[in-house]
């Protein structure tokens, strides 16, 4: 079995229930996971829970249970939340307290340990109680507090800092800086956007300093002992970050690494080393979900993608680097940060106390529409804004009147009154039907470039203006090229998770046909027409429109995946259909005939219910009234009647 493409997220800290944070990065890899699917790739994606250490010690203590009690009920928390409120669905949650996890902490520490990465020392420095983490004194400033005093912050999370000194591990992190940097510049795209790239390149450059991998227990009980000195525990970077190999089912295995010798760091790669782990750790801890790739997955590591925040790129994209390098294991493939979602001009967050309530949001609009919104507003490129207004404005305008519209109109019985996908062959004048697939698999655009001359000679002999000119061929012609290239533009954004991107383009196809059915009006051609040619030039364009639609839908599901399904339910599309290929997704591919459903419902409900970022101040905003309805012919005959008056009085 080959290696399924393995996406991962961070695990989240269980000091407090999930917030919209938490959701947008597992949506990532849940909508990463869903197109792989599509495409007919295995894929597999973990995230889970990070419970150990002195945050969620000291919540356990404030309410008064154990700090094992606290992470079950943590765990099953964000677990229920993901699956049951948001539509995600992980091949595997994994938690820091998993016997299985701690085992493969513990062999990753002893391996780095016995290669001569880590040693004993005391250590001092600013420490950021909130973020768990050291700071250096680069990363740290000093504000007026209002009693007057000075208070020293991290200037990365904003959060207060102390001094500490205590003896701690340390991990020979300066030691990697050359070897980090050379493999950044051998793999320019190992980090996406390009610009996060540049900045762990130029934090590199100015240098780096060892830094601690364990706590002492008498701060911090709560946490796997180091091996062969339990006065000790695994500091969260060793702890939480290995959690990727244990989703990964990895089995022990070392390769060659760079040995460290004489206080340098050698370049001749020592052997590799294979150990034994214990494959019943995994027995009823986290059962894989059902239908996904089963029990028997082998080992998935290295990871393919790695979804994270900008505000933990350096844990990932420095220090694991130079772990899985020191143990000799291969890197990720692609590390891809996002920024900080925002109300306000202020970051959203659990500590800051303006988490957004997500479960309020999917009430409000519904969870496929919540998606698709966190999706469109999310590009890595900046730190995205949430509001209603912004909320209220990509429901509307996207889904209701742009995706809504369309699929109403062109299933509507006034457009299809037979109720099944209508036939493009009679307007051309040709009836056999295996001549539609030659016409529109096979060169599509100059097969019906010779039949529109054909057909254009044809109607200006009847006495009618050519056809051409009628159902404006060219532009539908611009249109089917666009639905063809559409899969193609879709997977090259893919690949880096360009996901706002990607959804551009599938909404260009369908913005282009509604602009295209409201050029045409096909509603009109029995009118202006004999009923033949009418109902033949209406069933043209409503098949070709009902195929582009098909095709923009087929792309929509992995990121709207309720909805898209619905949509394609509705026109017939069988599931083996559903697949997201070039060989399906290509203008022609269904043939007339296929039963639409009967019935259905408004896709999408206008939105007009209340506000919804509940913990955060609203906007400054109220929506316009309606305009009140004109009645045109009172108002014509209130003209009439003041001209008359005019009239008379100067009689």
């Amino acid at each position: 079995m080959d290696k399924p493409y393995y996406i991962t997220t961070p695990i989240y800290y269980v000091n407090g229930e999930p917030h919209i944070g938490h959701v947008f990065t597992t949506l990532l890899a849940d909508t990463m996971h869903r197109y792989r699917r599509l495409t007919g790739q295995p894929a597999y994606y973990m995230t889970g829970t990070d419970e150990h250490g002195q945050k969620v010690q000291q919540t356990a203590d404030a309410h008064g249970v154990s700090p094992q009690e606290w992470c079950d009920r943590m765990a099953t928390i964000f677990s229920q939340a993901f699956d049951t409120s948001f539509g995600i669905a992980p091949s595997r949650f994994m938690r820091t307290t998993y016997a299985a996890h701690e085992e493969r902490a513990i062999l990753l520490w002893k391996r780095l340990s016995e290669r001569g990465f880590i040693y004993k020392a005391t250590y001092e420095g600013w420490y950021c109680v909130s973020d768990e983490a050291f700071v250096t004194k680069n990363n740290v400033a000093e504000r007026l507090c209002p009693d007057g005093s000075i208070a020293v912050y991290s200037l990365e999370s904003g959060q207060p800092c102390i001094w500490l000194a205590e003896e701690n591990y340390m991990f020979r992190l300066s030691a990697f800086a050359d070897l980090l940097l050379n493999y950044y510049a051998t793999h320019p795209n190992a980090i996406t956007p390009s610009f996060r790239q540049r900045e762990i390149i130029r934090f590199l450059k100015s240098g780096l300093h060892d830094i601690s991998v364990s706590r002492s227990r008498s701060k911090i009980s709560w946490g796997i002992p180091v091996p062969g000195d339990p006065e000790h525990v695994l500091y969260v970077w060793i702890d939480a970050l290995t959690i990727y190999l244990t989703g990964a089912k990895w089995d022990g295995t070392f390769g060659p690494a760079p040995a460290w010798i004489d206080g340098k760091l050698s370049l001749n790669y020592d052997a590799g080393q294979k150990n034994v782990l214990s494959a019943s750790t995994f027995e009823g801890e986290d059962p894989f979900i059902a239908g996904d790739l089963g029990g028997d997955v082998p080992s998935m590591w290295p990871a393919d993608i790695q979804y994270l925040g900008k505000d933990i790129m350096r844990f990932h994209c420095v220090y694991w680097p130079a772990f899985l390098l020191a143990a000799g294991l291969e890197l990720p493939r692609l590390f891809f940060v996002h920024g900080w979602w925002k109300v306000n001009d202020q970051k959203i967050g659990k500590s800051l106390g303006n988490a957004s309530n997500p479960l309020a949001l999917v009430e409000r609009i519904g969870l496929d529409p919540f998606k698709y919104f966190l999706l469109c507003e999310g590009s890595p490129d900046h730190d995205p804004v949430i509001s209603d207004e912004l909320i209220d404005k990509r429901y509307n305008s996207d889904l209701a009147n742009t995706l809504g519209n369309l699929v109403m109109r062109c299933w509507a019985p006034a457009l299809v009154p037979e109720r099944v996908w209508p036939n493009p062959l009679p307007l051309l004048r040709l009836h056999n039907p295996l001549v539609l697939e030659t016409i529109l698999r096979v060169t599509l655009d100059l097969n019906l470039d010779y039949l529109f001359v054909k057909l254009d000679e044809a109607w200006v002999k009847e006495g009618r203006p050519p056809a051409s000119e009628v159902l404006h061929y060219s532009t539908l012609r611009e249109l089917i090229l666009l639905t063809n290239k559409c899969v193609y533009r879709v997977r090259r954004h893919m690949r880096y998770s360009r996901f706002s991107a990607a959804l551009a383009s599938i909404f260009e196809i369908v913005e282009r046909c509604n602009s295209y059915l409201q050029l045409v009006e096909p509603w009109k051609f029995k009118r202006i027409f004999e009923p033949e040619v009418g109902g033949a030039a209406r069933d043209f364009v409503i098949y070709f429109l009902l195929e582009a639609l098909r095709i923009a839908v087929t792309l929509l599901q992995p990121f709207m995946p309720e909805k898209s399904v619905e949509i394609l339910q509705m026109l017939g599309v069988e599931e083996h259909l559903h697949y997201i290929t070039p060989s399906i997704l290509r203008v022609g591919v269904c043939s007339p005939g296929i039963p639409l459903a009967q019935e259905s419902g408004v896709l999408f409900p206008k939105n007009e219910r209340p506000n919804a970022c509940e913990d955060v101040e609203k906007p400054k905003w109220e929506p316009k009234p309606k305009a009140e309805k004109r009645d045109k012919k009172a108002e014509k005959a209130a003209r009439k009647a003041e001209k008359a008056a005019k009239k008379k009085q100067l009689e």
